[in-house]
């Protein structure tokens, strides 16, 4: 049986696929793509919650979701390529993504990966993340978490 947690970066892996897949098919921004965009924005301001809250040590309205998108962007951000070191490269990457989405979503930009080149790496990374994370090693005596084997929730 899947736990919650693995549950969740199912939903992260499902979501990072949606976004990619829009990427790819490019073209104009119509309503869903502006609809599945915002949903970008909320995800960054999620992520800039979990910030806030480790170093100031107040809670947000949704701690522990905001501290877990956090952690995996500090996991995501560590792998892709930059000229930064470590927190400048960490707020560079977020606020590339921000500000290539928030032209999708304003209409200033078609849908392409060259108008969203950072956002394009970031999801596939964020991608790969989630079926590390879900996928057990069956070594360890866990089950492997593939298509075959129904999912109980």
């Amino acid at each position: 049986m899947l736990s919650f947690e693995e549950v969740a970066m199912l939903k992260d892996g499902f979501f990072a696929k949606r976004i990619i897949s829009a990427i790819k098919m490019g073209g104009e921004v119509d309503e869903s793509k502006r609809t599945l965009f915002k949903r970008v924005i909320n995800y960054l301001d999620t992520i800039e919650d979990g910030k806030q809250q480790i170093h100031t040590g107040n809670l947000v309205e949704h701690p522990v979701r905001s501290i877990s998108a956090y952690r995996k962007a500090i996991e995501i951000v560590a792998i892709l390529p930059s000229e930064n070191e470590a927190e400048e490269k960490f707020n560079s990457i977020l606020t590339n993504v921000r500000n290539e989405v928030q032209s999708i979503v304003e209409g200033k930009n078609n849908v392409s990966i060259e108008t969203l080149k950072t956002t394009y790496q970031y999801f596939k990374e964020a991608r790969k993340l989630a079926i590390q994370e879900t996928t057990r090693d069956s070594i360890s005596g866990q089950e492997l978490v593939t298509w075959q084997t129904p999912m109980q929730f």
